[in-house]
């Protein structure tokens, strides 16, 4: 009789580590429109600028970024053709700079806090004529990383627009990709890469060396499906977005899994093709729906820790 009892006991603990964890983080609002009676288009990135309350998401069905403060409420717009055209990735940096990437002609414009063009920054000129930037984001000292789609690369330049580094490229060894997907970087200058198809996130130093990767393709709670979006909250934890599985996964920076949380379904708190995340210095996920064209906020109150896998 032993054995059923300790089975029983096991259970009963599993089940309460997975309340503990998902009861941490709790769902606050969606957003599926501009104002009430719109809807987004076809979504395609979103950016959240700490330093201005402000939360950026990209309609390139549209040709216009929406600004939202971060409880949800419509602020302003961009999108004059004289501006923007043809955006598809985001990204902002510590000074409130706005960088908008053109899908037509693969160039950055950088836009100030009144919405004037400050700069503008040719990818292919300096990166190759056949670049095809997917992802964006700026690190702690101004610099840009850029997912190349076509090379399957990760570009950095510096704070002047210029290319510093180049690595990565198309297969399936070890440090190369098979059809990269997002990227982040650390407090410690490290990048982390997520891949659709290949390895699912790996991991390089400030030189592009890779240091280790992690994640099984499967369908164990720590497991990917079609890995996405990536990002790094203030607890050095990493929120990846499973998309094909409607989750989004949590690890440690070692890759080790910690929880896990969402489900298929279209009602509130449920997932249906999320791709992209942002995370705030409050703690606060952003997470955008390819799927019903929304974002979703959750908030997080305290780090995971390995015990609290469910």
């Amino acid at each position: 009789m032993r054995k059923p009892v300790i089975l029983v006991l096991i259970m009963m603990l599993a089940c309460s580590a997975a309340f503990t964890a998902t009861s941490r983080i709790s769902l606050l609002y969606s957003v599926n429109g501009f104002r009430g009676g719109t809807k987004f288009n076809k979504v395609s990135d979103l950016a959240v600028d700490d330093a201005h309350n402000l939360v950026f998401v990209c309609d390139s069905g549209d040709g216009i970024i929406y600004a939202f403060n971060r409880q949800g409420i419509a602020k302003f717009e961009i999108g004059k053709p004289e501006l923007i055209e043809s955006p598809a990735a985001i990204a902002v940096d510590s000074d409130g700079l706005l960088y908008v990437v053109e899908s037509k002609d693969q160039k950055i414009k950088v836009l100030d806090r009144s919405n004037k063009l400050v700069r503008v920054i040719d990818i292919r000129a300096e990166a190759g004529k056949d670049t095809v930037v997917g992802r964006m984001t700026i690190d702690r000292a101004g610099e840009l990383y850029l997912t190349d789609t076509d090379g399957q690369r990760v570009l950095i330049l510096d704070k002047g627009g210029k290319l510093r580094l180049s690595f990565g490229l198309r297969g399936s060894a070890r440090g190369q990709f098979q059809a990269i997907e997002d990227i982040a970087i650390d407090r410690q200058g490290r990048t982390y890469v997520t891949d659709a198809t290949g390895a699912p996130v790996q991991v390089f130093d400030r030189v592009g060396k890779l240091i280790y990767r992690f994640g099984s393709r499967g369908e164990m709670a720590g497991d990917f499906v079609g890995p996405a979006g990536i990002a790094i909250d203030r607890f050095d934890q990493l929120w990846v977005v499973d998309s094909a599985a409607h989750k989004v996964r949590i690890f440690d920076r070692l890759g080790f899994f910690l929880t896990s949380f969402g489900d298929y379904g279209m009602g509130e708190g449920s997932f249906f093709y999320p791709f992209r995340i942002k995370l705030d210095s409050s703690g606060r996920a952003y997470v955008l729906e390819r799927g019903l064209r929304r974002f979703q906020v959750f908030d997080l109150d305290k780090p995971f820790q390995q015990f609290d896998r469910p």
